[in-house]
């Protein structure tokens, strides 16, 4: 994982080791679902762009 600053926020980098392209996003998927849901709770809003 590797997070970066921007002027909007910050951007996040996920670098995952799965056997295709489908299970890899699968995971970021979950991963960014269970960080941003406590976000969310306290009020921050999140943009998620999946690539």
């Amino acid at each position: 994982m590797r997070a970066r600053l921007t002027d909007e926020g910050m951007d996040l980098y996920l670098f995952l080791r799965a056997p295709s392209e489908t299970a890899s996003l699968a995971q970021a998927q979950g991963i960014l679902t269970s960080a941003l849901l406590p976000l969310v709770s306290h009020g921050y809003r999140t943009t998620a762009t999946y690539c």
